[in-house]
């Protein structure tokens, strides 16, 4: 099961134990070229190809295993008139930050004795304590490519591995851009998803295949006989050559088996079938050879997707030697790769841990029950439910498993790993006897928040079935309570709010005081039920709970769901410095706890990626929104997901980019139908589609739309008093009647909605109306009354910073703008006049208006205090010594904070530090 290992097992080992952890000393032997063989066939015909392919873009070797790529790349390299940077790739290189870090090290090493610090740019990017964007990473390291001063070329050895789309991109990027005096060379079982097929096209690409690599009959003779000198006969090679079809890695498993054969002819023979077959017979005749301690070992670990010499003598039980063992088999290369360079974690070689799993279910298949047991218990104790409970379910321990994932299901939901979670859940089996209520809550929990209402409601109709409600035990209150706020939750992302209070109310009452995770999805529902009849203070309250709560907890998911929930009220209201505090806060809170990648924390930098949005921080907002997405597909939250997208197509209209806002579109309502989601995101959604068609004069669909939705059939003024919520769609009508030449409709029904948001507190959604309403004005050859109403939503926007409610309504507002500044002074004058000059930018630049007149992009992640202190010690003159004096620290400490703070703010000196610093008004 696929999960961010290095947020699953942070501070659960033991002291004996080794860490699974990411951020370890690089493996160094990943960066050199592969020894070769003394005794291995010379193919100078493949070498002479290979150098003449180095006027191509990439140089691309694609067969299945075991037919020579390393090798035959090795022996290139060993040779090579220019510098060869290599890299052997692993699973774990599916990290884009962990593939490049990897990446600068192999270039360092290749350019070690000439030049230092290659690519220093991008690797001091890569180390920043703070996330930068991939986006940015990459033209640094472009950057610093093209000042290398002689030709090198990049080897990636096993390319297969690599799986992960934002590697594949960021490969894809380097190929783009690829300098001059660099070369690309890479060597892979499949196909790499890379733009070969443009490669192709442009001749930039060079294929080296199967049949090119495969040995010939007359290579097969003097592999065997010259090479390993086994004196087989021409009838023998025939049949060799036959049987393997030029596999080498067949032909050196074969000499391998031969070895003190007498009858080499009959053991030639006996060679059948595909090269799967034959792979395994030789692996078997291999393995045969070892003692019998050594294939106990092989054969009883092989249940073990990944091995360390705890978790292998507590499979075994009677060993107290396994980390000897496996230190034996790495030094004897049998099929075992080091996953650190510390020799912790190994895994065996894919194919050959499945031949050893086939051989044991045969053998011995009385005991694979107990072994994935005790894994599963080694896991536990460790404190990794995932591996847990997969070693249970493997174990046929169907209760373990189940009570496992009762017991860890919240702290997996709370990492935001919903995805994750469902899969273990569906994995149990239909079986009555594993009923247990709380933890099919947990099920219908895992349901909801993934918007599968569907599935939720019978679940929880199952768990009514199971509790006796007349047995007002503390259980029986808990789970009844959990129903209640579950329906609630359901009610309120169905706009039925009257419902979802009342069944707030009633887990309420059932709920201990303890139960503080679901007692904060009542003050979530509560909130709700509060700002939608415009109660936006007690709303305030219910959301502050919530946040208390998961402080209390000291758990980022919650705290960030509250922080959101207020930033939210606070954009509504209109005060965007406070939304811009709210989610650097939720997010501070989640980075000091090893939290800011959860999926659960989509939501906090979708919401901030749409402030830097509102001011025109484009590029910024655009790099944020598109990493939240990312995050946010193992959260699998409908909601979050179409507010992500929504936000991403915004972005792109306020680009002039219609082709990404377009796409983006499609996206959002792809996610809106992965399950239910909240009636605001829904309206958010249609609004964002109408800007869209207005933006592309596609008034058909703009009139399809309010047909649609029979609002073509509505009077138009409401006759009812609006909420937050169903005031959006009568904007996005007030914007078609304009676009559609009906302003003196559009004015009417826009003044009542001024109207209602005023006194409804929603002055975020005033300063929109009263836009409308100066634009409309203006349509309607009122050109007095729009400028007097232009500078009245002016005067609102200014002290917060509003920028794209300006710039995204285009020329109209432009020439209205003009209009205001002739007629005002002072810095709402000023104000204008930076907007007026934000219009003369092309969209997709990055400019800045705020009340003052520049305002330099945020940082990402907010120092600590500690490291505070440090930057203004910085900036006072002292030394790393003085420093640590003054803080009672050791110099050590000392630089690791310097370090720390020098990654957030983007700089790589004390000097950048204490200006960026300065631009930040931080010091």
């Amino acid at each position: 099961m696929a999960h961010d290992r290095s947020e699953s097992t942070r501070g659960k080992e033991g002291p004996n134990q080794p860490s699974l952890e990411q951020k370890e000393p690089m493996l160094r032997t990943k960066l050199f070229v592969p020894h070769i063989r003394p005794k291995h066939l010379a193919r100078p015909g493949l070498i002479e190809k290979i150098s003449g392919g180095l006027d191509k873009s990439l140089i691309l070797i694609s067969t299945p295993a075991g037919f020579g790529k390393t090798t035959i790349l090795a022996e290139w390299a060993a040779q090579a008139d220019l510098r060869v940077a290599w890299l052997s790739l692993d699973g774990g290189d599916n990290d884009p930050n962990r593939f490049l870090r990897y990446v600068i090290a192999a270039l360092n090493n290749a350019f070690a004795k000439t030049e230092a610090g290659i690519c220093a740019t991008a690797q001091a990017m890569l180390q920043s304590v703070q996330p930068l964007p991939l986006q940015t990473i990459l033209v640094a390291l472009i950057n610093d490519l093209t000042d290398l001063s002689e030709p090198f070329a990049l080897v990636l050895d096993d390319y297969q591995f690599i799986t992960s789309p934002a590697v594949n991109e960021t490969m894809t990027f380097i190929l783009e851009h690829l300098p001059r005096q660099m070369h690309l060379v890479i060597a892979s079982r499949v196909d790499p998803f890379l733009p070969l097929h443009r490669l192709r096209a442009s001749q930039r690409l060079l294929e080296i295949r199967t049949d090119e690599l495969r040995f010939t009959e007359d290579e097969i003779d003097v592999f065997m006989n010259k090479v390993l000198e086994l004196t087989l006969s021409k009838k023998d090679i025939s049949i060799l050559s036959e049987r393997t079809e030029g596999w080498i890695a067949g032909l050196q498993m074969a000499a391998l088996s031969m070895q003190g054969i007498a009858d080499r002819s009959a053991f030639v023979r006996a060679l059948s079938g595909s090269h799967r077959y034959i792979l395994e017979y030789l692996i078997e005749e291999v393995l045969n050879r070892q003692t019998e301690n050594i294939q106990s070992f092989l054969l009883q670990t092989s249940v073990l997707n990944r091995l360390c010499g705890p978790l292998c003598d507590a499979l075994l039980e009677e060993r107290e030697d396994s980390q000897s063992i496996l230190e034996h088999l790495e030094r004897s290369n049998l099929f075992l790769t080091p996953l650190d360079e510390v020799n912790c974690w190994y895994r065996y070689h894919h194919l050959f841990g499945d031949l050893l799993r086939a051989r044991l279910q045969r053998a011995h298949p009385e005991r694979v029950p107990g072994l994935h047991l005790r894994a599963s218990r080694w896991y536990e104790e460790s404190g990794l439910p995932e591996e847990a409970i997969q070693h249970a379910l493997a174990a046929k321990e169907l209760e373990r498993a189940a009570r496992l994932v009762e017991q860890f299901a919240l702290n997996i939901m709370s990492r935001g790993e919903m995805a994750s979670l469902l899969r273990l859940f569906e994995a149990l089996p239909e079986d009555p006897a594993l009923r247990r209520p709380t933890l099919d809550v947990f099920y219908a929990w895992a349901l909801t928040f993934s918007g599968q209402f569907d599935k939720a409601e019978p679940q929880l109709h199952e768990i009514e079935k199971q509790v006796q409600p007349d047995e007002p035990t503390r259980e029986v209150k808990e789970i009844l309570g959990s129903i209640a706020i579950i329906r609630g939750l359901i009610a309120d992302y169905k706009g039925d709010m009257a419902s979802a209070v009342e069944l707030a109310r009633q887990a309420d009452e059932l709920l201990p005081e303890d139960k503080w995770a679901e007692r904060s999805i009542i003050s979530f529902v509560m909130g709700d039920g509060y700002s939608a009849t415009g109660e936006l203070d007690k709303a305030e309250q219910a959301f502050e709970k919530i946040f208390q709560a998961g402080r209390k907890a000291d758990n980022p998911w919650t705290v960030s769901v509250a922080l959101h929930k207020l930033a939210l009220l606070k954009k509504l209201q209109g005060k965007m410095r406070s939304v811009e505090a709210l989610y650097r806060e939720a997010i501070q809170f989640a980075s000091e706890r090893g939290g800011q990648r959860y999926g659960s924390m989509g939501a906090a930098y979708v919401g901030w990626s749409d402030v830097l949005r509102e001011r025109n921080e484009l590029e910024a907002a655009q790099r944020m929104v598109s990493q939240a997405i990312e995050d946010m597909e193992r959260w699998q939250n409908p909601t979050d997901l179409v507010n992500g997208y929504v936000t991403l197509a915004r972005i792109g209209l306020a680009q002039g980019n219609i082709d990404l806002a377009g796409t983006a579109t499609e996206k959002a309502e792809e996610a809106s139908r992965l399950g239910e989601i909240f009636p605001i995101t829904r309206l958010a959604l249609e609004a964002c589609q109408v800007r869209l068609w207005l933006a592309n004069g596609d008034l058909p669909k703009a009139n399809q739309w309010l047909k649609e939705k029979q609002l073509d059939e509505r009077p138009c003024i409401p006759d009812q008093r609006l909420d937050f919520v169903s005031e959006l769609e009568w904007i996005s009508l007030a914007r078609v009647l304009t676009a559609k030449g009906e302003p003196d409709g559009a004015l009417d029904l826009l003044s009542h909605l001024a109207e209602e948001a005023e006194t409804g507190g929603r002055t975020g959604r005033l300063i929109e109306i009263l836009v409308l309403v100066a634009l409309a004005s203006a349509k309607s050859g009122k050109r007095e009354k729009a400028v007097s109403i232009l500078k009245r939503s002016l005067a609102l926007a200014e002290p917060e910073g509003y920028v794209r409610t300006f710039l995204d309504e285009g020329e109209a507002m432009k020439e209205l703008l003009r209009a205001c500044s002739r007629k005002t002074e002072g810095s709402l004058k000023a104000y204008i006049d930076r907007l007026l000059k934000a219009f003369l930018t092309a969209p997709i630049e990055k400019t800045v208006i705020s009340a003052s007149p520049s305002r330099p992009e945020p940082l990402i992640e907010s120092l600590t205090e500690r490291e505070m202190e440090v930057l203004h010690l910085l900036s006072a003159g002292l030394s790393n010594r003085e420093i640590a004096e003054r803080l009672y620290l050791s110099e050590g400490t000392v630089k690791t904070h310097t370090h720390n703070l020098y990654g957030k703010l983007g700089v790589q000196s004390r000097t950048g530090a204490i200006a960026r610093a300065k631009e930040l008004d931080i010091i």
